[in-house]
């Protein structure tokens, strides 16, 4: 219980730091892909200085950033990615177990590298965060929420040269 309050905080503070403050700053004087990109790559960078990562750690810090920075700019407030990442880390944590400050966690199903596992896909000794398959996930966040971003704001410019 002591980490996964630990994780709900740490969770709370980077989300408010990254994205209410960073993001938003970064928002009023770059385009919005550049800002998301630019927070994403800091917030990537930070965990490396916090943590040892494995290579797919990075990818998926930079896709799971990417998805919450999309989340901000559609909707200007930084809930909707807060509660995304509480609630996929939550699971992920109580589902998966998550190495945390060098412990592996509780679970229901602690995953753990086996010898007939792929490394690669299952995040083997590194935990599922640092596999492909919370890649997958993540990267079809990301790509989604820039997809609907992307067409909402073609929307909009749309409806407002109608408006003219």
């Amino acid at each position: 219980f002591l980490n996964l309050a630990s994780l709900v905080t740490l969770i709370i503070c980077e989300e408010y730091l990254f994205r209410h403050k960073i993001l938003r700053t970064l928002l009023s004087s770059l385009p919005s892909t550049t800002a998301v990109v630019l927070t994403s790559a800091l917030h990537t960078f930070v965990r490396h200085l916090q943590f040892a990562l494995a290579p797919f750690d990075y990818v998926n810090l930079f896709c799971l950033n990417m998805a919450i920075g999309y989340f901000f700019v559609k909707s200007g407030k930084c809930q909707r990615g807060l509660g995304f990442l509480l609630a996929f880390l939550c699971v992920l944590h109580n589902f998966a177990g998550l190495l945390l400050w060098g412990n592996e966690s509780p679970s229901f199903f602690l995953f753990k590298a086996a010898p007939r596992s792929s490394p690669m896909l299952s995040g083997g000794p590194n935990g599922p965060l640092g596999g492909a398959g919370v890649l997958g996930i993540l990267g079809l966040f990301a790509l989604g929420d820039y997809l609907t971003w992307k067409r909402e704001r073609e929307e909009r410019r749309l409806a407002g040269r109608q408006g003219i």
